[in-house]
């Protein structure tokens, strides 16, 4: 079955409409809400699901907004909207062409993302811009957590946000659609510590810890201290807290994907 959530695997707005809205003949309450969005009876949008009626532009345009499309995904509904609406063969074709376009340099994107397995430097800046795209992505791993819906509860994020960063996961590779759910892909990204982005996924990590401090959660764990000590007892708790970085990944490497935690860890000497 096609995903709901991943327009690139239709050729036909009607069908990606019909998936997303909940399936065929299944009452969700979502073509209701869809008709009162876009300004239109239900037994219209009845009609259009059939084949025997086509929305208008400004529908579509309600439609993209409606689902949290972002502009990217947006272009591409639309063009599926042209398409249908095309009074000639070869205005169908135009748009058909267009489609096409935007599917071989997505799949051009996704073969060089398989053959290299890392990310592009260009994607990494996309990655570390903001803490919720390594969360979804590390969220992928959590059975719990691998629809828009699922994400979007528990990063209390915008639907459209999930699906902005899900599509760049997909089209990276960091990700992978299949039988309605997400999941980590085939790709990694590796962040070296002379990176110019590790600033970047330090100051994210240690921002969301800031912020879980508001959150008041018994399960959380937070300590700050400073003291002065000698020279060669700093290097005794640094190695110590090596060591104690290498005993997590052994407990965290074979534990079952259940919930998220962020670990992080500061050790450094006050300013000179």
């Amino acid at each position: 079955m096609k995903g709901k959530n991943y327009i690139y695997d239709y050729q036909n707005y009607r069908e990606f409409l019909i998936d997303a809205l909940g399936g065929k003949k299944k009452r969700t309450g979502q073509r209701a809400a869809l008709s009162r969005y876009i300004s239109c009876q239900t037994a219209y949008l009845s009609q259009v699901l059939s084949g025997v009626a086509n929305l208008n532009l400004e529908q579509g345009l309600r439609v993209n907004q409606f689902f949290g499309h972002d502009s990217q995904t947006s272009d591409y509904f639309l063009l599926l909207l042209q398409k249908e609406r095309a009074g000639s063969h070869d205005l169908k074709a135009y748009f058909q062409d267009k489609l096409s376009e935007i599917l071989n340099k997505r799949s051009e994107i996704k073969s060089r993302v398989l053959k290299n397995k890392t990310i592009s430097e260009q994607d990494q800046a996309y990655y570390y811009s903001h803490w919720y795209v390594g969360a979804i992505h590390v969220a992928l791993s959590v059975p719990t957590l691998q629809t828009v819906s699922q994400l979007s509860r528990q990063f209390q994020l915008e639907e459209s946000t999930i699906r902005e960063v899900l599509d760049f996961l997909l089209s990276t590779g960091l990700a992978k659609f299949s039988n309605e759910k997400y999941s980590i892909g085939p790709s990694h990204i590796h962040t070296p510590k002379d990176s110019k982005f590790i600033k970047h996924l330090h100051a994210n990590w240690r921002l969301e810890a800031i912020n879980s401090l508001d959150r008041k959660r018994d399960s959380d764990l937070h300590y700050s201290v400073a003291y002065s000590i000698s020279k060669s007892d700093a290097a005794k708790l640094r190695q110590q807290m090596l060591n104690l970085i290498e005993q997590n990944m052994e407990v965290v490497k074979p534990s079952k994907e259940e919930v998220l935690y962020c670990n992080t860890i500061d050790f450094f000497e006050l300013r000179k």
